[in-house]
């Protein structure tokens, strides 16, 4: 997950959170280090949407079709299609303006609760995860739970 290959070039996303804003009109001010990381992609144009209605998505129109050829492919196609659907209900096509600003879909922003309000922003592989400011903080929280025997069980595994 941490490489994009798009037109033979190799692509390494951002690391780490990005905080932002999303106006009252409804569009999210992407940070420089994502502007950046898109626009190597090419991305100009990106379909917004979420697919377990807690997670605001990003997706360059490569990655988001790549989920298409899953959703309708192998032994579940009907859950696929019924995931599809649901993706579409929440989602729209956007583009990036010169204000490096994307306009999230308004029946997105209104179930997420994102309008008017500061969103965390995570980069991976042709995906831009948006996590509202509870989502954000109830994922820090199960985060934190037990976080020494997490670290503790890591480190014997190599993490340094």
């Amino acid at each position: 997950m941490e490489n994009v290959a798009q037109n033979s070039v190799t692509v390494n996303p951002p690391r780490g959170l990005f905080p932002t804003k999303v106006d009252e009109k409804g569009r999210m001010k992407v940070p420089s280090e994502i502007a950046s990381y898109l626009t190597t992609l090419q991305a100009q144009q990106v379909f917004v949407t979420s697919l377990d209605r807690n997670t605001a998505r990003v997706y360059t129109i490569p990655a988001w079709n790549r989920n298409v050829a899953i959703l309708t492919a192998g032994d579940k196609v009907a859950w696929g299609k019924d995931i599809l659907f649901l993706a579409n209900e929440m989602g729209q096509d956007a583009e990036i303006d010169g204000q490096s600003r994307i306009l999230l879909p308004s029946n997105l922003r209104r179930l997420l609760k994102l309008e008017s309000s500061q969103v965390w922003l995570e980069a991976y592989d042709g995906v831009i995860n948006v996590y509202s400011q509870a989502e954000f903080e109830k994922r820090q929280t199960k985060a934190m739970e037990n976080l020494a025997d997490k670290l503790a069980y890591m480190e014997n595994q190599g993490l340094k």
